[in-house]
C-alpha cells in the first residue's frame, strides 16, 4: 500500500472516531436529559397564607416522600377567642398533569374533644395512589365551626351541609333505635345495631352533600352502638341511647 493510500485511510479513521465520540455525547447527553425530566422532582409541603384563620397550622412533617403515594401530618392550632367544633383541612395536590382538591371534615363530637382557645389537634393523611409523581401538596383551612353555631371559611367542600346531613342522620339513628327498643325489646335492638341494613334511608330532596353526611351520621352511630355493647353489653347501649349525637346537642363525653 502506498503512503497516500495509508494516509487516506488514517484521516477516514480519524474523522470516524470523531463522529463516533460526537455520537456519544449527545446521545449520553440526550439519556440524560431523559432520565432528568423523568425524575420526580423532590416533594414540598405548603400552607397557604390566611392569617385570618381562627385555626393555623402550628406544624408540618412529610412521614413518606414517596412521589406517588406520599403521607404527610400537620397539627393545627385554635389561636382565635372561641371553642372550635368542627373544621375542614382543604389539600391542593399538584402533579406535571395538573393539579386536583381533596378535603378533611373533622367533626369533635364530645365537649371534651372540641378544641379551645390555644389547643392543637394533629392528623396524618396519606394521598391516594397517584399515577404521575406528586411534587407539591399546599394545606389550608376551608372551613371552621365555633361552639355557638357561628362558621368561617369559604367553604368550598360544603362542610356546612355535610355537618347538617351528618347531625340529621345521628339524630334519626338514635331516634330509630330508641324507638325500636320500645316497640320490640332489647333482643331486637342488639340485633339491629350490628345489622348491615339500610333501614335509615336519607331524604332525596337534600344536597348530594347533606345525604353523604347523613350517611355518616347513622355510620357513626352504629359504630358508637357495637362499641358500647362490646364494653357494657346491653346495660352500655342503653346508655348510649340516652346520649345526644354531638355538641350541637351538648354531648357530653
Amino acid at each position: 500500500m502506498t503512503n497516500s493510500n495509508l494516509l487516506r485511510l488514517f484521516l477516514k479513521l480519524i474523522v470516524l472516531s470523531v463522529l463516533v465520540s460526537c455520537l456519544a455525547f449527545f446521545t449520553n447527553k440526550e439519556t440524560h436529559s431523559r432520565l432528568a425530566a423523568a425524575a420526580p422532582q423532590a416533594l414540598t409541603l405548603r400552607i397557604e397564607s390566611q392569617p385570618q384563620s381562627p385555626l393555623q397550622f402550628s406544624s408540618t412533617n412529610i412521614l413518606s416522600s414517596d412521589p406517588f403515594s406520599p403521607k404527610i401530618e400537620f397539627t393545627v392550632t385554635n389561636t382565635g377567642a372561641k371553642g372550635i367544633r368542627a373544621f375542614t383541612v382543604s389539600r391542593e395536590v399538584v402533579t406535571d398533569a395538573g393539579s386536583r382538591r381533596a378535603a378533611i371534615l373533622t367533626n369533635l363530637t364530645t365537649q371534651r374533644k372540641v378544641l379551645q382557645p390555644g389547643q392543637s389537634k394533629s392528623d396524618t393523611v396519606n394521598e391516594p395512589y397517584s399515577p404521575v409523581p406528586i411534587s407539591s401538596i399546599i394545606l389550608s383551612i376551608d372551613f371552621v365551626e365555633f361552639v355557638n353555631g357561628e362558621t368561617w371559611g369559604k367553604d368550598a367542600y360544603k362542610s356546612g351541609e355535610r355537618l347538617a346531613g351528618q347531625r340529621a342522620g345521628g339524630r334519626a339513628a338514635y331516634e330509630h333505635f330508641r324507638q325500636l327498643l320500645t316497640r320490640k325489646g332489647s333482643s331486637a335492638l342488639l340485633k339491629a345495631i350490628t345489622s348491615e341494613g339500610d333501614e335509615l334511608v336519607p331524604p332525596q330532596q337534600n344536597s348530594p352533600e347533606w345525604q353523604d353526611g347523613f350517611k355518616t351520621g347513622v355510620g357513626l352511630v352504629r359504630l358508637r352502638f357495637n362499641r358500647a355493647k362490646k364494653e357494657g353489653g346491653l346495660r352500655g347501649v342503653e346508655l348510649e341511647l340516652q346520649q345526644p349525637y354531638d355538641t350541637s346537642e351538648r354531648r357530653p363525653e
